[in-house]
């Protein structure tokens, strides 16, 4: 059986190595996907997130070469269990894709995209920091489970950067009906950005965005917790009335208390 390395310790030694902050915005760009991905030789795991479902992933390394460093690695070659989190709890809730704008922010190994696209999405955005995610981890992942860039109707587009500066990349667009993000609530230095990017690309009619993470990330002062006051105060600054709300709370016992936050717009009666 595939071990993810979960526990409290790989939580607390993950939040130990991030350092620093990034101060200048790190430009978003979109990675022209590639029909030729050479999955030959890479590792892989099976990963069973429900009796029904399971993805086939590539390894992305070893703990050790998963520390982080703000600003310059944030992560996603190690597949968190947010993720996991994420994609059983639309599985249980039966959560509609079905023909949705998806977008998710910090994407890794990109799980709950592959879900979204499995469960019938029109459209997928995917954001990662780090380029060299997309390349190595995302992009296989796709191919792996059967969405390479000839092989599947729904259209995904691959971006890396800093999701800051993702509205500005796409103000001209349509805004997304779904909006996931896992495991990106540790850093308090990145949550204000989150709720802002949220806010500014969730469609206000009918759209939800759901983010899993940790109650409280130890050491750092991030979570859940914390990025609900975040957005409800950046939504009520805004005049962009929200509902904000946990979805789920998971105590497994394999590390800290994890939740699903759904945020979606709150329509304010007709005067």
């Amino acid at each position: 059986m595939f071990e993810f390395g979960f526990g409290k310790k790989a939580s607390d030694e993950r939040l130990g190595q991030v350092e620093g902050s990034a101060d200048a915005l790190k430009p978003v760009v979109e990675l022209s996907r590639r029909a030729d991905v050479d999955l030959s030789g890479l590792d892989r795991l099976g990963v069973e997130v429900s009796d029904l479902k399971r993805f086939v992933i590539v390894n992305g390394g070893s703990e050790g070469e998963s520390d982080l460093v703000a600003g310059e690695y944030e992560g996603g070659r190690k597949l968190w269990e947010s993720s996991v989190d994420l994609v059983q709890y639309c599985a249980s809730e039966k959560f509609s894709f079905s023909g949705k704008r998806v977008l998710e922010l910090g994407c890794g190994h990109a799980l709950p995209s592959i879900f979204a696209a499995q469960q019938g999405a029109a459209e997928l955005s995917l954001l990662d920091f780090n380029e060299d995610v997309l390349r190595n981890i995302t992009e296989p992942n796709l191919q792996l489970n059967g969405l390479g860039a000839s092989e599947t109707s729904c259209k995904t587009r691959l971006f890396h950067g800093d999701w800051a500066a993702l509205p500005d990349l796409l103000r001209d667009e349509d805004r997304f009906d779904i909006i996931l993000s896992a495991e990106t609530v540790y850093s308090p230095l990145s949550m204000k950005s989150l709720a802002q990017t949220i806010l500014r690309l969730l469609s206000n009619k009918n759209g939800t965005a759901l983010v899993a993470g940790k109650v409280y990330y130890f050491g750092v002062g991030g979570g859940t917790i914390e990025f609900q006051r975040t957005i409800k105060g950046l939504a009520l600054g805004e005049e962009t009335p929200v509902h904000v709300s946990s979805g789920r709370r998971i105590e497994d016992g394999a590390s800290n208390v994890r939740e699903i936050i759904r945020i979606s717009p709150q329509q304010l009666p007709e005067l």
